[in-house]
């Protein structure tokens, strides 16, 4: 199941629910964000890729102006994916 961030009846993202959500986000103090803004900028990126806004917030970096995914971000995404599925053949200190 994809997630997606309330839209309002144009398409366009409900940045008052975003904002809201973002607040609470940011108030828990879990995930070290510097500002609510960082932590919006992130749920936006991970909503046109359809993650949730925790994921977004863990898994999603903004480096040097540019959306970064984390490792395991990426391999969620592929590992959801019907058709594709990660399966791990060997893990050891020589190979993974």
């Amino acid at each position: 199941m994809r997630y997606e961030l309330a839209r309002l009846p144009n398409g366009a993202l409900d940045l008052d629910h975003m904002s809201a959500t973002a607040d609470v986000i940011g108030k828990s103090l879990l995930f070290n964000a510097k500002n609510r803004e960082e932590i919006e900028t992130k749920m936006m990126a991970g909503a046109s890729l359809g993650i949730d806004p925790v994921a977004s917030v863990m898994g999603i970096d903004i480096i040097q102006g540019r959306v970064s995914l984390s490792a395991a971000l990426v391999a969620a995404a592929i590992d959801s994916h019907p058709r594709y599925a990660i399966q791990v053949l060997r893990m050891d200190r020589q190979c993974c």
